[in-house]
């Protein structure tokens, strides 16, 4: 998706904010066993996430209200 801010080949859509936000994680530096499971709890609530909104139908937008 970052690619997608700076092309302009498309708006990003919910599921490539989740993508961003699952990579930032998965790289983020530990620094101790603490920051690891914060990180691995983090992942896991972005997992259940995904989850949650693939059950979420596609809701109609109006073209221009969130431009």
């Amino acid at each position: 998706m970052m690619l997608t801010k700076f092309t302009g080949l498309k708006r990003p859509t919910f599921d490539d904010y989740i993508e961003d936000l699952s990579i930032l994680f998965e790289t983020y530096p530990t620094k101790g066993d603490q920051q690891l499971h914060d990180v691995r709890k983090c992942l896991t609530l972005i997992d259940e996430l995904e989850k949650v909104a693939d059950k979420l139908p596609e809701l109609p937008r109006e073209k221009g209200k969130h431009d």
